[in-house]
């Protein structure tokens, strides 16, 4: 369970999603990791981590070693350590926003990290192959609110 604004929340699923260029020029990142919680009541929270090439990270690795394609799902035989995939400097935005994928619903409680993991480059590839060319074009933030929190 995770708790964020009081509320507990646990993890339905775990997203990447491929950035281009553009917006890794702005963000310095190379991929985006969402973990999608949601509580009793259906509220949705996404805790967004983004990743950086540089050192192999070994709590991707169960992910990458299933070298699945585009939309095919399947349970993992060990759990994913997600302590392992957040980053060690706990700076982060809030605001809310939507999903990033259909049906793009609003009031999700968005929790970005500001600084970036690590993975190799292989495992960057890896991932990017299994979930194709995702991202949404960057939405107007349509007068809401940025909280920093350090």
């Amino acid at each position: 369970m995770t708790k964020i604004k009081k509320l507990s929340y646990r993890t339905i699923r775990i997203d990447e999603a491929y950035t281009t260029k553009k917006e890794r020029c702005l963000m310095k990142a190379h991929l985006e990791i969402h973990f999608v919680h949601q509580s009793e009541d259906k509220s949705l929270a996404v805790i967004a981590v983004m990743v950086n090439e540089g050192e192999a990270n070994p709590a991707l690795a169960p992910v990458v070693e299933k070298k699945l394609t585009v939309g095919q799902k399947e349970k993992l035989a060990q759990p994913i350590n997600i302590q392992a995939l957040m980053p060690k400097e706990m700076a982060r935005f809030r605001l809310n926003g939507s999903l990033t994928t259909p049906p793009c619903s609003e009031n999700v409680a968005w929790t970005i990290f500001k600084s970036p993991i690590q993975a190799s480059k292989a495992q960057i590839a890896a991932i990017e192959e299994m979930e194709g060319k995702n991202n949404r074009p960057t939405q107007p933030l349509n007068h809401r609110d940025v909280e920093v929190e350090q």
